[in-house]
């Protein structure tokens, strides 16, 4: 399994051009979620960070330009695309737009959406970044060092400096077991849970104790999220 870093959250569209999206769009490494309605489409926002938002305005039990301005109100660089009838595209839209980077009117090919999705997550808009500051946390990626505030160093070994790495560059996104040991290990590593929960577990322990707080969340289900701003 590849890991992917670009998240992608849409809402609305016919499940066969979902599944197509949705398989297309993974080998240019972009990850799809998917909500059919309103309710879902806040909760997914609510608990993950996405790269960009595709939001129909006839999704059902959802204000897109509420949900448009929650999403601007996160710390979080989300783009917001706006899927719309031309003919009558409605009060809701109308507010959602004034915050989207870009609209596509209806009806519309595979291809425009595509297009316009790749445009929209381009690697080069994203800042290349060497240092990573995090929950208090300082990483040096270029020389692989952690440090408490940016002073006080961490040591770890490389394996769990691996694992934080991974979790504070995925940092409010939710990863499971299976993605770090991709990252840490490679996807044809024969590693036990066990073994990863154990590095996990060591890893954590330093550096809550260097923190005073432990900003890693364990989520039910498997998996894990390093808290921002904590």
């Amino acid at each position: 399994m590849e890991v992917i870093y670009m998240k992608i959250l849409i809402t609305g569209l016919e499940p066969e051009l979902l599944k197509a999206l949705q398989n297309g769009l993974n080998h240019f490494g972009l990850n799809v979620d998917v909500a059919g309605d309103g309710n879902r489409c806040y909760e997914m926002i609510c608990a993950n960070h996405y790269d960009l938002a595709v939001l129909d305005c006839e999704v059902p039990r959802m204000n897109l330009g509420d949900i448009a301005k929650e999403i601007k109100k996160k710390e979080f660089n989300t783009k917001i695309l706006i899927l719309s009838d031309k003919e009558n595209p409605g009060a809701v839209c109308e507010k959602a737009r004034e915050i989207a980077e870009d609209i596509l009117y209806k009806p519309f090919d595979y291809g425009e959406l595509v297009s316009k999705i790749r445009s929209l997550t381009k690697e080069e808009e994203k800042p290349d970044l060497t240092v990573l500051k995090c929950s208090g946390l300082t990483v040096d990626l270029k020389n692989r060092k952690v440090f408490s505030g940016e002073k006080e160093r961490i040591t770890l070994t490389p394996k769990e400096y691996k694992i934080l790495e991974f979790l504070v560059k995925n940092a409010g996104v939710i990863v499971s077991a299976e993605d770090i040991v991709n990252y840490v290990w490679g996807d044809k590593a024969d590693y036990s849970s066990v073994s990863v929960k154990v590095h996990i577990s060591k890893m954590r322990k330093k550096v809550s104790d260097s923190l005073n707080k432990d900003p890693l969340l364990t989520v039910r289900g498997g998996g894990y999220m390093f808290m921002q701003g904590l």
